[in-house]
């Protein structure tokens, strides 16, 4: 057992040597002790340093996770809203041809009613025009009416009145005609 101490002593000799001429070579430490506490010192240090660096390591992570997260929720904002967009313009673009078929029917219609409103007034000059020669030629006399339908009665009468006249001349001529054969 006494050899074992021995061995174990010289062993740590060997350490106590080397102290020694640190502190010989070194004015920062006087003792032994004092050398020993500033290693010890330094190892809690750096303990503390490897567990900052742990930590900023896992703070860096979550910190790049969450930046990606957001990155990838930006582009997919991103994407959500071109897509709207192209929804949009394209919804848009149908409005717009709706709108221009809309407003080619409506120039259509326009054009049709004006042609149809051209049509009624040259019918409604015709009429008057037709209404003033007959009231010029009957021996009845009619007031002046600017209302189309009274302007149709009035010829109509007119025309009904001539047929029955022409009626009534043949009707004439063809009793001239059978008088004078017998």
């Amino acid at each position: 057992n006494k050899d074992e101490l021995k061995a174990f002593l010289d062993k740590n000799l060997v350490y106590e040597k080397y102290l020694l001429s640190v502190l010989e070579e070194s004015d920062d430490f006087v003792e032994i002790g004092d050398l020993l506490k500033r290693h010890e010192t330094l190892k809690a240090h750096h303990r503390d340093l490897q567990e900052r660096a742990a930590e900023v390591v896992r703070l860096n992570d979550e910190y790049r996770a969450e930046l990606q997260a957001y990155t990838k929720e930006g582009q997919d904002t991103k994407l959500k809203g071109h897509n709207e967009i192209a929804i949009l313009q394209k919804t848009w673009e149908e409005y717009q041809l709706d709108s221009l078929t809309a407003g080619s029917s409506r120039e259509r219609m326009l054009e049709d009613s004006a042609e149809k409103v051209l049509e009624y007034g040259k019918c409604g000059m015709a009429i008057t025009n037709l209404y003033e020669r007959a009231r010029a030629r009957s021996k009845v006399k009619q007031p002046y009416t600017a209302d189309i339908k009274e302007q149709l009665k009035v010829l109509q009468d007119f025309v009904m009145d001539l047929s029955f006249i022409v009626a009534k001349g043949k009707q004439s001529q063809s009793q001239k005609a059978e008088a004078a054969k017998a």
